[in-house]
């Protein structure tokens, strides 16, 4: 196992966030499943491997085993969670899910579902998607907020919220080790 590699996820996973609990227990598995498929993981793959789901190979049982409420593959009464960063993101971390279509109003609930101060975003009328963003780093510019989208594979946004000295340490590692996450701003 790459020890850098688990070194980084962990900084990486609680700069998001995640439960303490959680990253101690599984960061070992989440390191060689990164190393070994990256980002998007397949998580039933790995638990496979590890003798606790059976085969399936065309994933036809998947939905048998998956509990989407608790982002956790099911046998025999035990809990095995996804641990494919995109999953551990979505789930775990301090985020907002989206669909990739958005007005002011959504966007501004997605932020504030993140925040103790809320914001608000002033933007001019008809304005969406990505042309947004502008505005609200400009309101959460004096919290010392940036707001990140973490690229899932999906059409969705699955956003996240920064203070600007943790993104620096974000982008470093996301550059480092090619995960998907920016600054909305940015792009890719």
């Amino acid at each position: 196992m790459n020890t850098e590699l688990k070194q980084e996820l962990t900084e990486f996973l609680r700069l998001s966030l995640v439960d303490e609990a959680f990253i101690e227990h599984y960061i070992d598995d989440i390191t060689v499943l990164f190393e070994a498929q990256g980002e998007w993981a397949d998580g039933y793959l790995y638990w496979q491997e590890k003798g606790i789901l059976p085969e399936d190979p065309e994933h036809e049982h998947y939905d048998e085993y998956f509990d989407w409420d608790e982002n956790a593959f099911v046998m025999d009464g035990q809990h095995y969670p996804s641990l494919s960063l995109a999953d551990i993101l979505e789930q775990q971390a301090l985020s907002k899910l989206t669909d990739w279509k958005f007005d002011a109003e959504e966007l501004e609930y997605a932020v504030n579902s993140m925040l103790t101060n809320k914001i608000k975003v002033q933007c001019p009328e008809e304005t969406y998607n990505e042309a947004l963003y502008p505005y609200v780093q400009q309101a959460l510019a004096p919290q010392n907020y940036t707001l990140c989208n973490y690229w899932n594979g999906n059409d969705s946004c699955l956003f996240m919220i920064f203070s600007f000295e943790e993104y620096e340490r974000i982008r470093e590692i996301a550059g480092r080790w090619s995960i998907s996450i920016c600054a909305v701003d940015e792009g890719w």
